[in-house]
């Protein structure tokens, strides 16, 4: 029997589905809703299953352990409390938080694929209506900022233009691109 899952734009795991074999009719096996911070609602899905089961991938698409907590690579996450089991490896870079925070404490407008930091990327205006990637910094942001002619730019001053789908996506588009795939 194959599960299938279908995930939403931030790759939470929304629906997990089969094919009855005996009706050939699509059977849904679970069904979740999400807080921003990653905890199942109660109404739909159900947060703890056995050791192994296509079930336990959820929230981010990341597999929820028996704990309650989710294994993110880096690190494991607490979705209960909205924050990591242990420090973040890359704490000094984001001296102004809690080492221990999910997504810069913003869900809403971060995720945090493997447990490090988020990145930022700086671009120059063409003045034809379209931009030029000259600079990337790994600063706990997603968003595209207007870079000065020397390529830097400030996420607190610089002209914001807009967010990247994903911390990493427009990174992980351009790499796809150069590698022809």
């Amino acid at each position: 029997m194959y599960i299938y899952q279908y995930k939403d734009h931030l790759g939470n795991v929304r629906v997990s589905y089969t094919r009855n074999n005996s009706t050939g009719s699509i059977e849904i096996t679970d069904a979740n809703d999400y807080y921003p911070f990653g905890m199942n609602h109660l109404k739909t899905g159900n947060a703890y299953f056995g050791a192994g089961s296509y079930k336990n991938y959820k929230y981010n698409g990341k597999e929820l352990q028996e704990t309650g907590m989710y294994d993110y690579g880096a690190r494991m996450y607490m979705p209960d409390i909205g924050r990591w089991g242990t420090v973040d490896p890359l704490a000094e870079q984001y001296r102004r938080w809690s080492p221990y925070n999910y997504a810069v404490n913003n869900p809403i407008r971060f995720i945090d694929p493997d447990g490090h930091g988020v990145t930022s990327t700086g671009v120059k205006d063409n003045k034809d209506g379209t931009y030029t990637v000259v600079n990337a910094k790994d600063d706990g942001n997603n968003g595209i900022y207007l870079a000065d002619d020397k390529g830097d730019y400030d996420i607190n001053t610089s002209q914001h233009i807009a967010n990247s789908l994903t911390p990493r996506s427009l990174w992980e588009t351009i790499i796809k691109l150069l590698k022809g795939l």
